[in-house]
């Protein structure tokens, strides 16, 4: 998808930013926002149910909800919620449809800051435009989690697409039990793999990270290699 960046009215396009500690398994029920909002489960992981797609929503990652989506949300793994509320007049991204974004530390050291210094006006003003200036859509495969309701249609049901869809929908139930603090190794043989390097490997394929990166023992970005880790 190739960023909409229309001409927004003058402001900051930021309303606020909401922060709080949320249990595993809670549920936020079906509804929908005035405003567009940036999910990102800053410490914890999530489920966010839109009518098309299911998304799993790590620290790694954040979802783009554009005003008027239809969503319902479930934690698997408590942690730290944070959503970016941005106002859809002063906002210069007009996707019309929930998109995966990657939290870079960049992009989280400036939502950490506009959390804290609320009341700075011209240094707020520069952050918040540049962290939707930095936001960039992340295609469907390559969001952790991001599976459609439902099979794939029938003309994709050949061997290889259907090898994959298979695939894909492995290694979904994989990132859902990671979230939940299984280890690796059973995680591989809960999704049917006899070897936790194969596992791994088709893991880090698909995901574009080793699954070691879920698992509750690793929670400090200094821990952390990949470059476009934000969880702080």
């Amino acid at each position: 998808m190739t960023p909409n960046r229309p001409h927004p009215l003058p402001g900051p396009p930021l309303l606020s930013i909401i922060r709080g500690d949320i249990g595993a398994g809670d549920v936020i029920e079906r509804h929908h926002h005035r405003s567009h909002m940036i999910a990102w489960a800053a410490t914890a992981t999530a489920t966010v149910r839109t009518d098309s797609r299911d998304w799993l929503v790590p620290p790694t990652h954040a979802l783009w909800i554009p005003a008027g989506t239809e969503h319902a949300v479930e934690m698997l793994r408590p942690g730290d919620l944070c959503a970016v509320v941005v106002d859809p007049n002063r906002c210069s991204i007009d996707w019309p449809e929930p998109t995966g974004v990657r939290i870079t530390p960049v992009i989280c050291e400036l939502i950490v800051h506009l959390d804290r210094h609320p009341d700075s006006a011209t240094a707020a003003r520069h952050a918040e435009s540049l962290v939707l200036t930095l936001l960039e859509p992340v295609p469907h495969h390559h969001v952790p989690g991001a599976a459609a309701q439902g099979p794939p249609p029938a003309r994709d049901r050949r061997r290889p697409h259907r090898r994959s869809w298979r695939t894909h929908i492995r290694m979904r139930a994989a990132l859902t039990q990671l979230a939940r603090g299984t280890s690796v190794g059973a995680t591989a043989r809960a999704v049917g793999y006899r070897k936790p390097s194969a596992f791994a490997a088709t893991f880090h394929r698909v995901i574009g990270q080793h699954p070691s990166i879920y698992h509750p023992a690793i929670e400090r970005p200094a821990q952390v290699s990949d470059p476009v880790i934000g969880a702080c």
